[in-house]
């Protein structure tokens, strides 16, 4: 588990209680200045798209000839495409936890939705990055990506308003990936431009039920979930342009995947096979060596390896790890659902 920082007042009374007496204030200040990790003068803007319930396979990239994905593909080709990348939950609220904390489920205890939450004790990407002078800012799609699950922590904006849904279930409530951008770049809109931008944006489409906007499904060859993901694809391309002229590192990850009726399960959250678990993870921008990796790795390692990426201290007792060859190894996936359900 992670272990934050201990309260001055709890260092205090162990330097008393070991017996070195109390450190001089100037002496401690410079002691503290001294051994303070350094912050890189020039951080890029940070920009996180999370894909709910996209698979790997139908992105032009990971090999899908009927993908019409060309923002997603575009970003892939001038930056790092990622081949062997797991979530470690089929489930959101658990997927996203994960990502944004380097922690298994296990050492989260969010192992479902609905059951856990991320509790003030964690420190999430965002905290760590307004700590080190980022304005940060999130705009999502889904009720379980609100900050009823914690999800807020450490963002200055959150934009988490999402109407009645469906129907009355609030596990429904959802928008379209549209709005979601509209308020991403609204709040962008606001800052002066001194601060580096850290924004995280949720989009909830390609999840059950499919009905892709008119115009993205073609009726003669009906493939609702690519209809989804290339409506997506096209809202995404708004968020890049956007950014076009400043250094900026985007980081694009589903959560999980979709059954898509693989192993006789129709949606997610079942089963650990490829087609809930292998996601599409993409980096581009400063830092990332463009190509393709297939080094084993898992979502949990999306934290430590971002704040790489922009020079910034990983803290110590993460689950996550950079990703490499070097630091390979087996990653852990999990679900109860069949136990919990029945």
């Amino acid at each position: 588990l992670m272990r934050r920082p201990l309260p001055t007042s709890t260092l205090a009374l162990l330097t008393a209680c070991g017996g070195g007496g109390e450190q001089p204030a100037d002496e401690a200040t410079a002691t503290d200045e001294a051994t303070a990790p350094a912050i890189p003068a020039d951080l890029p803007n940070v920009v996180i798209v999370t894909l709910d319930t996209t698979r790997a396979d139908p992105l032009g990239r990971y090999g899908y000839d009927k993908a019409s994905t060309e923002t997603l593909d575009a970003l892939a080709a001038a930056g790092r495409r990622y081949e062997r990348v797991y979530s470690p939950l089929p489930l959101t609220i658990p997927a996203h936890s994960s990502m944004f904390t380097g922690l298994y489920p296990a050492h989260l205890g969010i192992r479902d939705n609905g059951f856990g939450m991320l509790t003030d004790d964690r420190t999430t990407l965002a905290e760590i990055l307004g700590e080190a002078g980022y304005a940060t800012g999130a705009s999502v799609s889904a009720f379980v990506t609100t900050r009823t699950w914690g999800f807020d922590q450490g963002f200055d904006g959150f934009y988490d308003e999402l109407g009645t849904g469906r129907d009355q279930n609030v596990w429904h409530q959802e928008r379209r990936a549209e709005p979601v951008i509209d308020d991403a770049l609204a709040w962008k809109g606001t800052l002066d431009g001194e601060q580096p931008v850290f924004l995280w944006v949720h989009l909830y489409d390609p999840h059950f039920p499919l009905e892709p906007p008119e115009g993205y499904v073609d009726p003669e060859d009906p493939r609702p979930y690519d209809g989804e993901i290339a409506y997506v694809d096209d809202q995404i391309g708004r968020l890049v342009e956007a950014f076009d002229g400043e250094p900026t590192l985007f980081v694009i990850a589903g959560d999980h995947g979709e059954g898509l009726n693989d192993h006789g399960e129709l949606n997610h959250g079942l089963f650990v096979y490829d087609a809930t678990q292998h996601v599409p993870f993409i980096l581009s921008g400063p830092g990332v060596e463009p190509g393709v990796d297939s080094t084993v790795a898992s979502l949990v390692d999306l934290t430590p390896t971002v704040l790489h990426l922009i020079g910034l201290p990983i803290p110590e007792g993460l689950d996550g790890r950079v990703i490499s060859a070097e630091t390979e190894r087996p990653v852990y996936m999990e679900t109860y659902q069949l136990w919990d359900r029945f």
